[in-house]
């Protein structure tokens, strides 16, 4: 199969069928599309039948994407899903019963999301209202004092859970699977002696006795939740165990957790909940795979989950890093026996700080939908099983949160807003002004000036759901391109995208890159002439730089000097910085890296040039940028073009990108083989029509605009 992508737009309209076509599909495809300018009617439905279209005429412009195989082993898709914290649990309290209604129908009812996977926290965590624990008796190690009630959790968090499993149950046919995820035990375990915060190395007091009974803590809460009616599918080890959070938390090493499952945890739930399932990591990607490669071969571990977070002071990097060591990991799994059946999937994710709704910009918050929609394509296509969001549902301000970390949600509760059946309640007693803290310092949101026609034409929420005090987000509606067509069973396809670019066409320059800015990978995709693949080496400084735009700012970051020790290749660093690269055109065109002791005007090769590191599971398209040997042991770039330069692997035939493409493809195929899905992200400003030679048709991508496709095969030609 082959799809092939136009700009700018044709001038006949959104769709046409091509030339002599020999599709291999039925005689109709379906599609959804939601997009930045119409969100008024987002995932618009619409089929279309293939004889009905008009002819194509030729196309200036073509990118295919074909679909190379199914992957040798790969893991089917788990689900998708997002978070029972207490926060969302309080907030869909705070509702009427009619509002409480409509976020099941959201989430899980049979026109919403159909989520099926989710997760929740052991403990409090912090978006919840203050610590709490099921047993701080200190030194009951044999937890004779735990409460097997749970109480804390019965007001609200199990009956928001109990609902939602039979929305699902009846919506879908689905049953709900919760990952369960401590933030920190009870402070009487800890070295520090109280929840929040930990220890640097290792946050459990010293001695067996600690991890015996933390271990039996897990068994007894899975129990006491189960006895409410809510089964624990899944539990990861500990939250961002590297991470000395302000709010709840415990460090542990990847040797610690290595043997508290070997000789504690895992033991006691394979005796007491053999079907449960076990995760490690639980945290960002950078380190994914160092605190992973010892952990996965244990046999108590049925997989990795992540989170997307770039674990820095710039949030705006969040869910855009980090990729290729998806990649390495998936890799190295297939390669055991003892681990090329475990899964591994995000576990969290989600924008901070604040929300859509506060902040009231529409842009702003398609631009968040928009890095969960690259996310998920990109993590599906490493191979990743699942994809859950953080928080299913907050405040207009992004909590409660009792340390003040607000964040955003696909979800909010807006109950002084309602009109029709108003909760008893319009305030929640959890309501602003929450805990002083730096980084809160929402007093107001700009949502709530808006006019309910407003918020409906500009941001897409439901007049029917803003009159029971629910507002949805753009987020929800990116997701639902994936969870509600990408059900369980189903698998990604691998693709290939390639241009056919005639003459002196190039992308429209008014695709402002919005991925110049430190931290970036720098990364090899097709060839689009677009404006994350313009590149420039300053002939004085001998800088290479790309030119952006921040917050309206035109801006310039450069490649740095250093591979980057946790991503495993170059990313973008500050021109002003330390950590700038400088590199030289050598005479054969390959570009050499200049140390600080070296000749900058020799072609020796002393430093290394700038190399293509592929993709440890053989996809070519996401490659990193490297530094290797110049003597042609190693694929090397060349700089091409004089104004409008690119960085370009004459072997791949792919030019170094910022980041990722505008243009993303994802292709998905049911467990029965009989329907193939697309997704396809345009996150350019300017128009694009789509070219699928497997349905024989052309068509439109809106600006900032997200498209499911759906259609029968007769004879997939990729399997």
């Amino acid at each position: 199969m082959a799809l092939t992508a136009t700009a700018p737009a044709l001038a006949f309209g959104a769709l046409c069928r091509l030339p002599s076509s020999s599709n291999t599909i039925d005689s109709s495809f379906t599609t959804y599309t939601t997009s930045l300018e119409t969100l008024r009617t987002p995932s618009l439905e619409e089929t279309f039948s293939i004889n009905s279209l008009s002819e194509c005429p030729p196309l200036p412009y073509v990118a295919a994407f074909s679909f190379d195989g199914r992957r040798e082993g790969a893991n089917p898709i788990l689900g998708f899903g997002g978070s029972f914290t207490e926060s969302a649990a309080l907030n869909y309290f705070s509702l009427s019963p009619a509002g409480r209604e409509a976020v099941l129908d959201i989430f899980f009812g049979e026109d919403g999301l159909g989520y099926n996977l989710a997760r929740t926290h052991i403990n409090s965590c912090d978006f919840s209202v203050e610590n709490y624990a099921f047993d701080d008796i200190d030194g009951d190690f044999t937890l004779e004092f735990f409460d097997t009630e749970v109480t804390h959790d019965k007001q609200a968090m199990l009956p928001f859970m109990r609902s939602s499993i039979s929305k699902l149950l009846d919506g879908w046919g689905d049953d709900l699977h919760i990952i369960a995820s401590p933030w920190s035990p009870p402070a009487w375990m800890k070295k520090t002696g109280q929840m929040n915060g930990s220890e640097d190395e290792e946050c459990l007091k010293n001695g067996d006795e600690y991890r015996e009974t933390w271990a039996l803590y897990f068994s007894k809460f899975i129990e006491a939740y189960g006895k409410q009616g809510v089964n624990i599918w899944g539990v990861t080890i500990q939250n961002e165990p590297e991470f000395s959070a302000p709010w709840e938390a415990c460090r542990h090493t990847s040797d610690f957790e290595l043997d508290f499952v070997e000789r504690f945890l895992g033991p006691v739930l394979r005796r007491d909940h053999p079907n449960l399932k076990i995760l490690s990591f639980d945290h960002n990607k950078d380190h994914l795979v160092t605190y992973s490669e010892k952990l996965i071969n244990s046999t108590f571990i049925d997989g990795i989950g992540y989170h997307w977070y770039a674990g820095g002071m710039d949030r705006l990097l969040d869910g855009g890093v980090g990729t290729p060591n998806l990649h390495k990991l998936a890799a190295r799994m297939s390669m055991h026996a003892s681990s090329s059946s475990k899964i591994f999937l995000q576990t969290e994710g989600c924008h901070c700080p604040s929300t859509g709704y506060a902040g009231g910009d529409v842009n702003v918050a398609w631009s968040r939908a928009e890095r969960y929609g690259h996310a998920i394509l990109a993590d599906l296509s490493a191979g990743s099983s699942g994809w859950i969001e953080w928080n299913l549902m907050l405040d207009r301000f992004g909590g409660p949160n009792h340390v003040g970390n607000v964040c955003d949600a696909p979800v909010l509760a807006i109950p002084h807003r309602a009109t029709v059946s108003p909760s008893s309640s319009s305030t929640p007693s959890f309501s602003p002004p929450y805990p002083p803290t730096p980084t809160n310092t929402f007093s107001s949101a700009q949502g709530d000036s808006y006019s309910f026609e407003t918020l409906h034409n500009v941001f897409g929420a439901k007049k029917e759901h803003l009159e029971v005090g629910v507002f949805v987000q753009p987020l929800y509606h990116m997701m639902s391109h994936f969870s509600r067509h990408l059900r369980p069973g189903s698998t990604a396809v691998e693709g290939s995208l390639s241009y056919e670019i005639s003459g002196n066409h190039k992308s429209d320059s008014i695709n402002l890159n919005q991925l110049a800015r430190p931290g970036i990978e720098a990364t090899f995709h097709p060839c689009d002439r677009s404006s994350r693949q313009t590149w420039l080496l300053d002939s004085v400084q001998r800088h290479i730089s790309i030119a952006g735009v921040d917050m309206g700012i035109g801006v310039r970051a450069c490649l740095g000097r250093d591979v980057d020790q946790a991503f495993g290749g170059l990313v973008l660093v500050g021109c002003e910085s330390g950590e700038v690269g400088v590199f030289r055109e050598r005479s054969d065109g390959q570009i050499k890296v200049v140390g600080s002791d070296s000749d900058s005007d020799s072609d020796s090769d002393e430093d290394g040039c700038l190399v293509v590191t592929e993709l440890e599971t053989g996809i070519e398209s996401g490659s990193q940028l490297g530094i290797g040997a110049c003597d042609g042991s190693m694929h090397t770039v060349q700089l091409t073009g004089e104004n409008e330069q690119t960085l370009y692997s004459e072997h791949f035939d792919l030019c170094l990108t910022s980041g990722w493409p505008f243009l993303q493809v994802g292709g998905f195929l049911t467990e029965d083989k009989t329907l193939t899905t697309l997704v396809i992200l345009n996150e350019a400003d300017t128009e694009v029509d789509v070219r699928l030679d497997e349905i024989g048709a052309v068509l439109q991508m809106p600006p900032h605009s997200v498209k499911t496709i759906r259609y029968n095969t007769k004879n997939p030609s990729f399997l």
